[in-house]
């Protein structure tokens, strides 16, 4: 069942899907499933009316490769999202697996379908298209039928043209495809065309049938199709795409070959936004491994790899890593420097050394304008990790500036529902929040936690990052039962993805101790806060001000326990550290210390 069966339509209500394009037809709209979710479908319509367990959905949605649970739920999710009026029919049997209510038809792929109407446009256009694709190509921001007429580039491979073609024609179709179709449709790219995205679901949905006889353009078409996918914020479909890559070139490449390497340096980077950042450590160290091979592809696996060090916790070796590599001058290209800078002021920040973290941020954002722009998405990405050091330092008006900014930029060129336009929004609220304005910081963070719940899993980091802030917002609003179903949620998926990073976890624990400290919840402040001392102290040691941060968090516990002259001396440690740290006279935690220690 890991393979979408051939020649087969369900109907499924008011629902039609061909599982061999991964097409489904919903009220007159066609999406295009990633693979996983076309197995996991279709054995849910093969079944319906059964309980399939969960084991049995992995099994088939990933050929039995090992993945985490989240990764079915995150597939269950997208498949309701397309199933319109449909999705509540699909069913969740807790503890067991998922059920699909209703009744289904299997025909013929010969029936109309949602595969039949590109069948008989491609009949009926071949011949205009085949004569001039680039001016199809040109006017594609006009929706799906424009959609296929691009998609019918790939015409000249259907029947007998196909066993004529040569591999040279093959690759100079897949290299038109790639850079004229694909590429364009990724808003990361230099000239983006968003109308070209159903152009890329088209391609995409049928290249492995139309170019099964040249696989080695397959393998660039599927790395192409990850880049476009990815600039989407649909990261469990890149690496779809690049596992697909991968598979077609073990059956063209020798092991040492750099494509192995190239492939493994970009699924390294997907599988760590897509948050499975235990299969991206094996990627990663085997991308830098290949990559010593081809000296040209090491700078870029050797950053990759550093992002993923930072985003598990391991900011020390992330930062030893991008300093010794920027100082050695080992990058070859702007895009390269720029990662570096990027995730070099990412690190430093998380160490508390917040004046070489501005110094980093300053000049990528210099990089990114200078590489693309003042408009481009990495500009905005720039802009908005600055602002986020901002928000961190306590520097507020300064910060709005940077992520209104930010904002602007990623609605404009990634669209307003997009999972990174709305970082700066998680900002932002932040702001309000520190503020006290806990209604519109709400208001921030509620869609939010909406999106990335649907868009990237429950216990993704930015998810859990969102659903802890909310937890104390709605605290400081007085809705404890709401606060603490949110707390317990973010602790329950932070316990579990955070287990084997404890200096990341140690981060998560100071916010959730302050979180339990505005319940009146002070045990378990109390234990956390213990937890995380050890850990930072381990990890960074006591002059860290996440250590200091620990003492400040302790100081307010022991007034809240009548415990007054305890608390002051505890702020006044906390204060004496932090100034030592050089921590900025606007740092939040330094200005409540100051508050609790004056206090009478």
């Amino acid at each position: 069942m890991g393979e979408p069966s051939g020649n087969l339509l369900y109907r499924f209500h008011s629902v039609e899907f061909k599982p061999r394009d991964c097409l489904i037809n919903c009220n007159g709209e066609t999406t295009v499933l990633d693979r996983h979710a076309c197995s996991v479908f279709e054995l849910l319509l093969a079944r319906s009316g059964e309980i399939v367990s969960k084991d049995e959905l992995i099994e088939a949605g990933w050929n039995g490769r090992i993945v985490h649970e989240n990764s079915l739920a995150k597939a269950i999710g997208r498949i309701r999202q397309v199933l319109g009026d449909e999705r509540d029919r699909l069913e969740t049997v807790f503890g067991v697996g998922y059920q699909l209510q209703g009744e289904v038809e299997i025909l013929s792929d010969t029936q109309p379908g949602c595969g039949e109407s590109v069948a008989r446009a491609r009949r009926t256009l071949r011949s205009t298209v085949a004569a001039n694709p680039i001016r199809y190509a040109a006017g594609a921001a006009v929706g799906l039928g424009t959609a296929i007429l691009i998609s019918l580039t790939i015409v000249r491979f259907d029947g007998v043209a196909a066993e004529q073609a040569s591999a040279s024609e093959a690759d100079k179709l897949m290299e038109l495809i790639s850079q004229d179709l694909i590429d364009p449709a990724d808003p990361y790219s230099s000239a983006p065309e968003p109308g070209l995205r159903k152009v890329v679901d088209q391609i995409a949905a049928t290249m492995d049938e139309r170019f099964a006889d040249h696989p080695r353009s397959l393998v660039a078409l599927h790395q192409s199709v990850s880049n476009g996918v990815s600039g989407w914020g649909e990261y469990d479909r890149a690496v779809a795409h690049l596992d697909a890559a991968r598979d077609y070139a073990e059956g063209e490449f020798p092991p040492e070959a750099a494509e192995f390497a190239r492939i493994d340096t970009s699924l390294c980077q997907q599988l760590r936004l897509s948050g499975a950042v235990v299969r991206a450590s094996q990627v990663c160290k085997r991308a830098v491994k290949g990559a010593r091979r081809h000296p040209e592809l090491l700078a870029a696996a050797v950053v990759n790899l550093a992002k993923l060090d930072f985003e598990i916790g391991n900011y020390p070796t992330a930062r030893n890593s991008l300093r010794g590599i920027i100082d050695a001058g080992d990058l070859s290209n702007p895009g390269q420097t720029a990662d570096a800078w990027w995730f070099l002021a990412l690190s430093e920040r998380k160490l508390g050394n917040f004046e070489d973290s501005d110094t980093a941020f300053r000049r990528l954002v210099d990089l990114r304008d200078e590489q693309f722009g003042a408009d481009h998405p990495l500009t905005a990405w720039a802009r908005a990790d600055y602002g986020d050091l901002l928000v961190d330092t306590g520097e507020f008006a300064a910060a709005e500036k940077e992520l209104r900014t930010a904002q602007e930029i990623f609605t404009r060129s990634l669209g307003a529902d997009h999972v990174e336009t709305l970082s700066p929004q998680y900002s932002l609220a932040l702001i309000s929040s520190s503020r006290s304005d806990f209604a519109k910081a709400r208001d921030g963070l509620v869609p939010i936690l909406s999106r990335y719940r649907n868009a990237l899993g429950a216990d993704h980091f930015w998810t859990i990052y969102v659903t802890t802030e909310l937890a104390l917002v709605e605290a400081g609003m007085g809705n404890r039962t709401r606060a603490k179903a949110l707390l317990g949620e973010a602790r329950s998926f932070g316990a579990k993805r955070l287990a084997s990073y404890p200096a990341k976890r140690a981060g998560f624990e100071l916010r959730w101790a302050q979180a339990h400290l505005s319940l009146g919840e002070l045990a378990a402040a109390e234990a956390l806060l213990e937890q995380a001392r050890s850990t930072i102290d381990s990890a960074f040691g006591r002059d860290h001000v996440w250590y200091q941060r620990v003492l400040c968090l302790e100081a307010k516990a022991m007034v809240a326990r009548g415990r007054m002259e305890a608390g002051r001396t505890m702020a006044a440690d906390c204060i004496d550290g932090l100034l030592a740290a050089k921590a900025p006279a606007t740092y939040p935690p330094l200005i409540e210390a100051m508050r609790i220690a004056r206090a009478r």
